[in-house]
C-alpha cells in the first residue's frame, strides 16, 4: 500500500472505481477448485489498482467493500460502486472518509427504489414541480438508425426519497 501511495497522486476529484470481477480461468473443470473472486479500486485519472481483495464468493463483495475502502485514502475522491455495494453503510463509510459517492441503484433496495422510481415516474410526467431537473440528450448512430439516449439529474430530493435521512449526503438521482 506505501508504494501504491507513493506512485499515485490522488487528486481533488479523483475517481475511485470499486468493482468485483471472477478471474478468467481461475477455476478447473472438475470443479475441484471454484474461481477466484476479486474486489478492486481502480484510481481512473492515474490508471492504477489502488487496492485489491479476495473474497470467497462474488456474494461476498458487500463484505469486502467496506475493508478496500478502509485502507484507501478517499478524501475528495468520488467513489462509483455498481448495484451490489449499494449499501446504506457503505455510503456511511464512503462519506465519512470525506469522499462523494455514485452508486447503482437496483430492486435490492426495495423501499428506496420504490421511492425513487416513482419521483422519476412525476419527472418524466412532468408533474414534479419541487425538484430540480436537467436532461442531455445524446444523439448516437445505432442499429442503422439515429436515436436519442435521455439522461436525467433530478437534486433537491433527499427528503422526498430518503425521508429519514438512512442514505447520507444524499444530493442527485441520476437516470438514463
Amino acid at each position: 500500500m506505501s508504494w501504491i501511495q507513493s506512485v499515485s497522486q490522488i487528486t481533488d476529484g479523483e475517481i475511485i472505481a470499486i468493482d468485483g470481477k471472477t478471474l478468467r480461468g481461475s477455476y478447473d473443470q472438475k470443479k475441484t477448485q471454484k474461481p477466484i473472486h476479486m474486489v478492486s479500486a481502480w484510481a481512473t485519472a492515474n490508471r492504477l489498482v489502488l487496492g485489491l481483495f479476495k473474497v470467497d464468493d462474488k456474494s461476498n463483495e458487500i463484505t469486502a467493500i467496506p475493508k478496500l475502502l478502509k485502507v484507501l485514502s478517499l478524501c475528495g475522491c468520488l467513489v462509483t460502486i455498481d448495484a451490489m455495494g449499494c449499501q446504506k453503510e457503505i455510503v456511511k463509510q464512503i462519506t465519512e472518509q470525506q469522499a462523494d459517492y455514485v452508486i447503482t441503484l437496483k430492486k435490492n433496495q426495495g423501499y428506496f427504489y420504490q421511492r425513487v422510481e416513482k419521483l422519476l415516474n412525476k419527472l418524466y410526467k412532468n408533474e414534479e414541480k419541487e425538484s430540480r431537473k436537467s436532461d442531455y440528450c445524446k444523439p448516437e448512430l445505432a442499429h442503422g438508425r439515429q436515436e436519442c439516449r435521455y439522461y436525467y439529474m433530478v437534486s433537491n430530493i433527499a427528503e422526498q426519497v430518503d425521508p429519514f435521512g438512512e442514505w447520507k449526503n444524499l444530493k442527485s438521482i441520476g437516470a438514463s
